[in-house]
């Protein structure tokens, strides 16, 4: 390799910095997320000295442009909430950031196989940090730094980028050892997280995603689903400690609830859902805004533990957005999310769209009993990751 092209792949990896730092650090790291709103301002100061034409030409790709203009109205949208209704404005602060950083970088010089090399070393990273806390610092359950379950479907999401890659792309035997490593690092996170929806969204999404991949034979479909049990039994066997404590847990929580007493984790979502679904039918159209939910909770008929989690949010993304914002703002977020997946869809080759309806399916299920884009981290994961492709995509036509 010569010192020009020694030169180009250090640009490379100096303008992919933010993803590769996002998905290296972000969920092993304390405040390392800090280190992205850092990093985009100075890789985008550099692109606008260097390639200050790209962001005309990526603004001026109509499917681009599309997601840019539906993610500015959404951060506009989020700043008036912010502003007349308390609502916390860290995810669309994370979502300029993302699109800024998206809209400046050249990326002709990049191919959508730079962007599963850096899901590889987001699921490697994951795996080797919740091998290291569930089996030297015995915590119980991989994700504290940031919060088990957006851990994990961060982990679900890396996860099926990576068996994308493995089945539908035809690439050199150390590509694929690599993808298979971060596949399984991955699964390994999953499974230490003890995340019991994303140990259900798990199989659901790959179930999916061989279901439905047309470009698959018959003969191959079954041999991936007779390797898939036998991938399952095997994580199984080795944690089958972590998988039976939650088994437990989740068993007792039942037996709990059908004797009247809503004192658990399912218990306490149960009584937030139950509240939510009240106030959405006092305000459906606008919501009762952020300011009002902890003064509504403290003088509500329901338990000291639902009051409490109350104060964060109400396990569940569409109850949650509802009764802060109402069913407008309900649309508005979904047509944010869903303008992303959809020009995909539009733009990518028959066998790469069902990826992403698995990829979906894995954040609806994630959002039925949690709030992942609450967390800014998940905010960054779904842009950048689908964003990136996106702008790849395009510029490979």
């Amino acid at each position: 390799m010569t010192y020009k092209n020694i030169i180009k792949e250090i640009e490379k990896v100096f303008l992919l910095s933010p993803i590769l730092v996002f998905m290296t650090t972000a969920f092993t790291v304390p405040d390392a997320k800090s280190l992205i709103s850092r990093l985009v301002p100075i890789v985008v100061i550099y692109c606008l000295l260097k390639y200050r034409g790209e962001i005309k030409k990526n603004v001026a790709n109509k499917n681009l442009r599309l997601f840019f203009i539906v993610s500015a109205v959404f951060v506009i949208y989020g700043a008036t909430l912010s502003f007349f209704r308390g609502e916390e404005f860290g995810p669309y602060r994370t979502i300029l950031t993302s699109v800024i950083y998206l809209a400046a970088i050249p990326w002709q010089k990049f191919q959508s196989r730079h962007l599963f090399l850096a899901c590889v070393l987001g699921g490697i990273s994951s795996g080797t940090y919740a091998l290291y806390a569930t089996q030297v610092l015995e915590q119980q359950r991989a994700g504290e730094v940031v919060n088990p379950i957006p851990f994990a479907l961060f982990c679900l999401i890396c996860s099926i980028f990576l068996i994308n890659t493995i089945i539908t792309k035809k690439q050199k035997w150390s590509y694929q050892a690599l993808y298979i490593i971060g596949l399984i690092f991955s699964l390994i996170a999953i499974v230490l997280s003890g995340v019991r929806g994303i140990w259900i969204a798990t199989p659901l999404t790959f179930i999916i995603f061989f279901i439905f991949q047309e470009s698959l034979s018959k003969k191959f479909r079954v041999n991936m689903v007779v390797l898939f049990c036998v991938f399952t039994f095997c994580f199984f066997y080795i944690f089958q400690e972590s998988i039976n404590k939650r088994i437990s847990i989740s068993v007792y929580e039942y037996n709990e609830i059908m004797n009247g007493n809503l004192n658990t984790s399912i218990g306490y979502r149960l009584g937030m859902w139950s509240i939510g679904l009240k106030w959405i039918k006092e305000s459906p159209i606008i919501g009762i805004g952020t300011n009002s939910i902890i003064p509504r909770a403290q003088n509500a008929d329901i338990s000291d533990g639902v009051r409490y989690f109350l104060r964060a949010h109400f396990h569940n993304q569409f109850i949650d957005t509802t009764v802060r914002n109402g069913i407008l703002g309900l649309f508005v977020f979904l047509f944010w999310f869903i303008s992303l997946p959809y020009l995909l869809i539009k733009l990518l080759q028959t066998n790469q769209k069902t990826f992403v309806f698995s990829a979906l399916t894995a954040i609806l299920i994630a959002s039925l009993t949690d709030v992942p884009f609450h967390h800014t981290h998940i905010m960054y994961a779904y842009t950048l990751l689908f964003g990136a492709l996106l702008c790849i995509t395009v510029r490979e036509r």
